[in-house]
C-alpha cells in the first residue's frame, strides 16, 4: 500500500484543520460512508479488511489525501466534511475494473442534453438569501458552463406554470425523491444527470450566503456551479483545481472552472 500522495490537496487538509473536523466528535461510520458514495458495494454483509482498505485508498485518491489505505485521522475528518450527494462510484477500483479502463481525473456520466436551449425555473427559494440575488447567482452559475459548452440556459421564472427542463429548489428533509437531506453538514445538495432530468435540490437547513461568511456558512454559487456540472453530465473529479471535486472546502475568492472542467 502506498504511504504518500505527492499531489495531496493542501487546501483541503488546511480547511480540515482550520475548521476542526479532526476534533469534531460527530460520528460518521466509515463503512456506511464508503457504501453511500460507491466505494463499497451495498448489501454485502461483512466486507473484508482488504476490500475496505482498497475502498479507503480510492476515497483518499479522489480527495487527494495521503494514500494510507487506513482510516487515519485526516481521512476520518474528510468523511465529516460538507459535500455533494452524488455518488463517487466511478472512482472506485471495482468499477474501473468492471469497465476495463483506467480512472480519469474527470469523466462524463454518459448522458447529455439533446438540445441547444435548456429551460429552468426556481420553484422554491432559500429562506437565507434574497430571491432576486438567488436568480442572479443561478444565472451566473449556469453562465460559467455555457461559456465552454454549446448550451444556453433560460430562466422561465418562478410564476411559469408550464413544463421546464430543470427544476431548482431549496428544501429540508424529505422533498420528493429518494435522497432526503439530513440537516446542517453532510450533504449540501444533489443534482440529477441529464438522463434523469437535471433537477437540482439544495438543503435549506444549511447556512447559505453570498461570498465569504462566518464559520459554518456555505458560499451559494460554488455549490450551484458544482451541481449544475452534474446537470450537464459530469461526474466528480479528483483534480484539486476542479469545481467538480465532491466536497466543499470553504469560500474560494478565486472560484472558477478548472482546466479539467473545461476539458470534460
Amino acid at each position: 500500500i502506498p504511504t504518500a500522495n505527492s499531489k495531496h490537496n493542501t487546501k483541503l487538509t488546511d480547511y480540515i484543520r482550520e475548521n476542526n473536523f479532526i476534533r469534531d466528535k460527530a460520528h460518521v461510520h466509515h463503512v456506511d460512508f464508503l457504501e453511500q458514495y460507491g466505494f463499497l458495494e451495498k448489501g454485502i454483509k461483512g466486507h473484508t479488511d482488504n476490500t475496505i482498505s482498497t475502498a479507503i485508498l480510492d476515497m483518499q485518491q479522489l480527495y487527494n489525501l495521503p494514500l494510507t489505505g487506513i482510516l487515519d485521522e485526516m481521512t476520518s475528518a474528510a468523511m465529516r466534511m460538507p459535500r455533494c450527494g452524488q455518488s463517487d462510484h466511478q472512482h472506485s477500483r471495482r468499477m474501473r475494473i468492471f469497465k476495463h479502463h483506467r480512472g480519469k481525473r474527470y469523466s462524463l456520466e454518459g448522458s447529455k442534453w439533446h438540445k441547444r436551449t435548456v429551460t429552468y425555473k426556481i420553484s422554491h427559494y432559500s429562506r437565507k438569501v434574497d430571491y432576486l440575488k438567488t436568480d442572479a447567482l443561478v444565472k451566473e452559475a449556469f453562465g460559467m458552463w455555457s461559456k465552454v459548452i454549446p448550451l444556453d440556459f433560460v430562466d422561465l421564472g418562478y410564476f411559469h406554470r408550464g413544463p421546464v427542463d430543470v427544476e431548482i429548489f431549496w428544501a429540508q428533509g424529505y422533498h420528493g425523491d429518494r435522497f432526503p437531506f439530513k440537516g446542517v453538514g453532510g450533504v449540501l445538495a444533489h443534482c440529477f444527470y441529464p438522463r434523469y432530468g437535471g433537477d437540482a435540490h439544495f438543503d435549506d437547513a444549511e447556512h447559505w450566503v453570498i461570498g465569504d461568511g462566518p464559520y459554518g456558512t456555505i458560499n451559494m454559487i460554488q455549490v450551484m456551479a458544482h451541481e449544475f456540472g452534474h446537470g450537464i453530465g459530469l461526474y466528480h473529479s479528483s483534480d484539486k483545481h476542479s469545481i467538480m471535486q465532491p466536497f466543499y472546502a470553504g469560500y474560494d475568492p478565486n472560484f472558477k472552472l478548472g482546466r479539467d472542467d473545461i476539458l470534460a
